[in-house]
């Protein structure tokens, strides 16, 4: 059951900086439980460049305790997925049957494909419907914390004063910034490189989602529904891969085309319509991830990837945000008047995010082996694993969304 919005709200407004998908759930999260809650986001629009994303069911759990149906919004239920090897041979995967009989017995609801910007508007919708605003072209420019309040310092002169600042602007987080300065560790780079698009195609796609890899490189197809298609093609690559010309259909064209035969027709799709003058969405960035996990200190917090970035290699960086968000709201319940919640949230959270951020590294390491003997060894041992024990792994991944999801629906309304 969603909670209700209690009529009274507190005079002293949550300061959330980011207005992605983190950012948002925790505005959702904060105002359903009767908390007077502003979203600044430093982007004059909001602009998602081509790009899908899978919400597995911890997190659609907690969106759906938050009443946000990702169905409703335009997204599909994630259909069979396989991972194979550059021989083509099946090294792990799953079949919706036994997904939906594993989600089932968890209590679960399903995983869902969605493009992102279909993703945030939801959320912003659910938001703007509880009353909340999202406040563009805010950029934050410093932080002054003190015992129990934090004035937030905006390009525009704007100084906002609040019990809690929560920074949820991404990566590379200016709130992060703002509040450590220069004794955060830098993010550490995977030696991967990533391009992303999301594009509606003119022919019938495979049903079955895909992610091949190929020796120091991999590339992955999700459907999306309505005819599009999510696409990821990462390869090793130093840091600093991306620069002019690189996000184009010519350049990954070049340099994918015939890694896997359900890509070619969509990688000569991007070609045509480029050549045509045309040009698709494409986003090229390098694969980060922030292994100095930190959730804030005093009147400030962290979550999402400003708290704890990890590589996209297990499709739970969304996912650890918008658990995130559930988390904070309870620790937020819970707290003395004027005491931090940083702590508590580091407690609730630091375990989960430590895991999944090791798990995803290691996962996205092996992926990309190029010495024929390692992945000839590693192809045959994955191949052996049955498919029954990794599917029984799914619960464990979401059962802390799903302990989330239920402890925040059974929250009552704050007066």
């Amino acid at each position: 059951m969603t909670p209700t919005v209690s009529p009274s709200v507190s005079p002293s407004p949550v300061l959330v900086v980011g207005g992605g998908i983190g950012g948002l759930a925790a505005g959702i999260a904060l105002a359903l439980q009767g908390r007077p809650v502003r979203v600044v986001e430093q982007a004059p629009a909001l602009a998602v460049v081509g790009a899908g994303i899978g919400i597995q069911p911890n997190a659609t759990a907690v969106l759906g305790a938050l009443g946000v149906d990702l169905l409703a919004a335009g997204g599909v239920v994630m259909g069979p997925f396989q991972m194979v090897s550059a021989s083509g041979r099946v090294l792990m995967g799953t079949d919706p049957a036994t997904v939906a009989r594993l989600a089932g017995a968890a209590g679960a609801p399903p995983a869902v494909n969605i493009h992102r910007a279909a993703l945030q508007a939801a959320l912003l919708a659910r938001f703007e419907a509880l009353g909340g605003r999202l406040e563009l072209g805010r950029r934050l420019v410093a932080l002054e914390p003190e015992d129990a309040v934090c004035t937030a310092i905006f390009e525009d002169g704007e100084r906002i004063r609040s019990p809690l600042v929560v920074g949820a602007d991404g990566l590379h987080s200016a709130g992060r910034r703002a509040l450590r300065g220069a004794s955060d560790p830098p993010l550490r780079p995977a030696g991967q490189t990533c391009w992303r698009f999301a594009e509606r195609v003119p022919f019938a796609l495979p049903a079955r989602s895909v992610e091949r890899w190929l020796p120091g490189r991999r590339v992955g197809l999700l459907p999306l529904g309505g005819g599009m298609v999510y696409s990821y093609l990462v390869a090793s690559a130093p840091p600093g891969s991306p620069g002019p010309g690189t996000a184009t259909a010519a350049a990954i064209h070049a340099r994918f085309h015939g890694d896997h035969p359900a890509l070619d027709p969509v990688l000569d799709h991007l070609l045509a319509r480029e050549q045509a003058g045309d040009p698709p969405a494409i986003h090229h960035g390098d694969l980060l991830d922030q292994p100095a996990v930190d959730f804030g200190a005093g009147p400030v917090v962290l979550l999402g990837d400003a708290a704890h970035a990890v590589t996209p290699n297990m499709g739970q960086g969304a996912g650890l945000a918008i658990e995130d968000a559930a988390a904070l709201a309870l620790c937020v319940a819970a707290a003395a008047p004027g005491a931090p919640v940083g702590p508590a949230l580091d407690r609730m959270r630091r375990a989960r995010v430590v895991r999944v951020q090791r798990d995803s590294w290691q996962l996205g390491a092996v992926s990309h082996w190029a010495h024929p003997w390692a992945t000839a060894v590693r192809d045959r041992l994955l191949s052996w694993v049955p498919a029954g024990v990794m599917a029984a792994q799914l619960p464990r991944m979401w059962a802390p969304g799903l302990a989330l999801a239920g402890a925040y629906a059974a929250l009552p309304a704050r007066a």
